[in-house]
């Protein structure tokens, strides 16, 4: 506003926690200490800690991996062998919530193995039911050129299924998601 003077600064009040010289007392440990509780602190020298926990990603992750592969033969029998559009979108469905729900595992892991953030296992989840989903489209349009196909791969992907293919990814990464934040599956 106009014709008012800019105020002063006024001085927080004393108070009983400040010492007579004026410092502020200081706290024995830093507030945010707490949130890294879970984390060992290396010893000095060693560059590294020995008590730190494995990550629960590897287990999870090599299970995630063979439902992907397997995943991956059952639309290549779907698509190429059986020649059918009819049960793509379903298997991959299946497939991405398959591995979502295995990896899963990562983020709430059994024993005392670092878990892995809900995100992660998502991203990766999805990476896995993408992955299955392209291998297996790759194999068959391979599998149609060795049986005397022409086509190139968008080309015969586009002819011999049309959208189904992007259906598939689309199914396949949503099912990927909603596994990872389901999950986990117990053994």
């Amino acid at each position: 506003m106009a014709g008012t003077e800019p105020r002063k600064r006024q001085s927080a009040p004393a108070t009983a926690d400040a010492s007579a010289d004026g410092a502020a007392r200081r706290l024995e440990r830093p507030p945010s200490e707490r949130y890294a509780a879970g984390q060992a602190e290396p010893a000095p020298g060693t560059g590294g800690s020995s008590t730190a926990s494995p990550s629960a990603l590897s287990g999870p992750l090599v299970r995630a991996l063979l439902v992907g592969a397997l995943g991956t033969l059952a639309l290549f029998v779907v698509g190429a062998l059986l020649a059918s559009t009819a049960g793509l979108l379903f298997t991959s469905g299946a497939v991405g919530g398959a591995a979502g729900l295995v990896l899963a595992r990562a983020a709430v892991p059994l024993g005392e193995a670092r878990p892995v953030s809900r995100r992660t296992v998502a991203r990766l989840s999805v990476a896995v039911a993408i992955a299955a989903v392209a291998i297996a489209a790759i194999s068959t349009w391979a599998f149609a050129r060795a049986e005397g196909g022409n086509l190139g791969l968008v080309d015969y992907l586009l002819e011999a299924f049309g959208l189904f293919v992007p259906g598939e990814v689309v199914i396949a990464a949503a099912a990927a998601v909603w596994g990872a934040n389901a999950g986990p599956v117990q053994s």
